[in-house]
């Protein structure tokens, strides 16, 4: 196996006008895959509810505390956005209530 050749890196970009949500992307460069492949790791948030991680403690039996995070179900579908059909992201009370208009 030639993983010499395969290079990982995490690219940062910062998106958004006001709180500059943060998302990361992995681009694989090498030259056995002729060029950057890049794959998005978006934020678990819902883009019409804001829906987004919560933060808590978990305590267990011994009543020992430790930390952990609470993530919606948030699901990559495509969407009619005014009008057009677009990828976003939606959390699934937002597709169950009717929020949001799948496109087919």
């Amino acid at each position: 196996m030639a993983q010499n050749n395969l290079y990982y890196y995490l690219v940062l970009i910062i998106k958004g006008k006001n709180g500059a949500a943060l998302s990361g992307s992995i681009i694989k460069d090498s030259p056995l895959w002729g060029g950057i492949i890049r794959r998005c790791i978006c934020m678990a948030k819902c883009d019409f509810c804001g829906k987004e991680v919560s933060f808590g403690i978990k305590v267990s039996h011994s009543h020992r505390r430790s930390n952990r995070t609470w993530k919606p179900n948030v699901r990559r579908v495509k969407a009619i956005v005014n009008g057009t059909p677009k990828r976003v992201h939606a959390c699934t009370r937002c597709l169950r209530s009717g929020k949001v208009t799948r496109a087919v």
